[in-house]
């Protein structure tokens, strides 16, 4: 579910603006207020996580949402801009691998760190803002991640008894370097197999808080990683993706080569068998063993079996065999010739170097490497949630045809952004069962789900909500798909264009909430158009019972129907839990730019709070009717009696 979005220099949200989101969460306001833009941040980062291209940092206009220029986007005045989504992931009850991560410290090295437990939430937190000072740079559709971060809450592994428990939280974040070379930033962003020279020595993106990596089999066993560092991380647009690291490769070549011999097996035995061809140090290892073993050859009393092993090992250039023969020189030699192996090998390991410029010098070697597994759970967690859980209807959706086109679409399941595939949607999966709640059951029983076939728990919705008795989908082969429907009350079905628009207003609705995986997020904006007030009422209704079968609904309206029936449920649910799972918002224009006010129903249906501007009109207009109508009362008993 996602739990929270702050807005900062977001369009009309000029200052920072929290948006803390319920099951059921409900944007209202006056025109111009902000409530659109709320769902436009929310769309700009899922259609950045879904573009194939990774050119872009964000994605500003793309499938879901048209957003303009950056300067369209960023509120006036500023050159910059941020955003965070937190997701609250705790019901996916996800544990995280036990292996070994690394941790970069202030100092810039790296720790092992092997705690892991299930995650709670996750946050990513961005700004964007674009180079130059200009007025003119404000006009770019590719504005850049200055910063990023991510922030990962835990339970605590430690924990063993039932009830709640201890969160641990781990925050890992970049920040974005000056480059002058030309191109630097948009080669950073490809996927690259093999990074370049520049990127390596001079990364775009460079850690600003601790960040993790994947540890390799021979760090995760010994738990050593000697002088490790993070030095540089590639972006997928506002999330990482790799890890740039640089080890100094002299250093753990020696210490591969005294855990070999057994001189380090205090701290993990790490066999000499591993893949040396695909570890980036396996060259610097084999050339100081060679050195150890070519000196051991000549020692007086090496047995003539163990010099031939040793001369096949020396002459050996292939990685891949040569860790087998090592280990077989290991079992095969004599007890004072892995003694003489060990003694060479401690002596030049442990003998001071007098060169003070060689001990000074390190040969950095420098990889990319992925996260470390409870951090890349947490990236893919984010890339999921926006990849294939937002669902969103606007409000401007399509008028009845006598035939709708075929369409394509990333996601088969997909009704548009204005239902146009709705047709062709509700024919493809007419009979795959979907959760649903009976609409006929009292508010009290309200969360007796169960699963049918998608058109019949559509037709149930549209017989609640009184726009029609039966639906159903035909292909028409070339001329595309039709959608008929009965009238309520009649059992003659027809093309929706003699229904009216009320059917062709609420089966995108339904068609799209229904067919919804379950932890989706459903937002419409203006869903109440063109349909009656009972209907828009009622509509509150489906909205809640999709919450109850686990989906979050975001509803950005000006029907005062909507908020009302919301009140009533929370009044007429035996359970506290409608009022707990439900929050509604009043957006409110400024001078200084759009402010939010939260506004609590509590379990009785009463609004404690009521501001000043919220669905009054009607209260108002009801007022005024009494006055100018007592008003002409007088003036007409005045004239009778003059």
């Amino acid at each position: 579910m996602l739990k929270r979005v702050d807005l900062n220099g977001f369009k009309c949200w000029r200052g920072k603006t929290t948006v803390e989101l319920r099951p059921l969460t409900v944007l209202t306001g006056a025109n111009s207020s902000g409530k659109s833009s709320v769902i436009q941040a929310i769309l700009m980062a899922a259609q950045t996580l879904q573009t194939s291209s990774h050119q872009s940092s964000v994605v500003l206009n793309g499938p879901l949402a048209r957003l303009g220029s950056f300067r369209d986007v960023v509120s006036e005045g500023r050159r910059s801009m941020g955003l965070a989504f937190e997701l609250d992931v705790s019901a996916r009850n996800t544990t995280l691998s036990d292996g070994g991560r690394l941790l970069q410290t202030p100092d810039g090295l790296l720790r092992v760190d092997r705690n892991a437990g299930s995650l709670r939430s996750v946050e990513v937190k961005f700004d964007l803002s674009v180079p130059g000072v200009s007025r003119k740079s404000l006009s770019t559709l590719d504005p850049l991640i200055r910063d990023s971060t991510i922030t990962l809450v835990r339970d605590d592994v430690g924990g063993t008894e039932p009830g709640p428990r201890d969160s641990e939280r781990t925050t890992f974040g970049v920040t974005r370097t000056e480059s002058k070379a030309a191109g630097h930033a948009k080669v950073e962003r490809e996927d690259l197999d093999e990074p370049s020279d520049a990127i390596l020595e001079n990364p775009v993106y460079r850690p600003s808080v601790g960040f993790p990596a994947e540890l390799t089999p021979w760090e995760r066993t010994t738990g050593e990683t000697p002088n490790v560092r993070v030095d540089g991380v590639t972006m997928l647009h506002f999330l990482p993706r790799r890890v740039l690291v640089a080890y100094d490769q002299s250093a753990k070549a020696t210490f591969q080569l005294r855990n070999v011999v057994g001189l380090e097996r205090g701290s993990g035995w790490y066999p000499p068998i591993w893949d040396i061809s695909s570890d980036p140090s396996g060259d610097a290892f084999m050339q100081s063993m060679n050195s150890v073993l070519t000196s051991v050859r000549d020692v007086e009393g090496v047995e003539q079996s163990a010099k031939k092993a040793l001369d096949a090992l020396v002459t050996c250039h292939e990685p891949e065999v040569y860790g087998e023969r090592l280990r077989r020189f290991f079992r095969e030699a004599s007890s004072q010739t892995l003694g003489e192996v060990t003694r060479t090998v401690k002596e030049r390991t442990e003998r001071p170097t007098t060169d003070p410029a060689k001990a000074e010098s390190r040969l950095w070697m420098r990889e990319y490497r992925s996260l470390d597994d409870s951090a890349e759970q947490g990236v893919r967690v984010l890339r999921d949630f926006f990849r294939g859980r937002i669902r969103y209807l606007g409000p401007l959706r399509e008028q009845p045809r006598a035939f709708y086109p075929e369409s394509s679409a990333p996601d088969a399941r997909d009704v548009g952004t204005r239902g146009e595939r709705t047709a062709e949607v509700l024919y493809g999966y007419r009979e795959e069962a979907v959760a649903s709640v009976d609409p006929t059951a009292p508010i009290s029983g309200l969360g007796q789900t169960k699963r049918v076939p998608l058109v019949r728990a559509v037709q149930e919705w549209l017989r609640y909500l009184g726009v029609a008795d039966s639906v159903a989908a035909h292909d028409q082969g070339v001329l595309g798909f039709a959608l008929e429907a009965a009238a309520p009350g009649q059992l003659a079905k027809h093309g929706l264009i003699h229904l009216g628009t009320g059917v062709s207003q609420v089966l995108p609705i339904l068609v799209m909430a229904l067919l919804a995986p379950n932890g989706s997020l459903l937002m419409f904006e203006q869903p109440e158009l063109h349909l009656h007030p009972k209907v828009q009422a009622r509509l509150a209704d489906f909205f809640y019972a999709m919450t109850l079968i686990g989906k979050q609904c975001l509803v950005e309206t000006h029907s005062e129907y909507v908020v009302d029936r919301l009140r009533y449920l929370c009044a007429a649910g035996k359970a506290k839990s409608i009022s707990d799972n439900t929050i509604i918002y009043f957006a409110e224009n400024a001078s200084s730019g759009s402010s939010l006010r939260s506004i609590r129903i509590d379990e009785e249906g009463s609004i404690p709070e009521w501001p000043e501007g919220f669905f009054d009109e009607s209260q108002h207009l009801s007022l005024q009717i009494l006055h100018a109508g007592s008003a002409k009362r007088k003036r007409s008993s005045s004239g009778s009696a003059g």
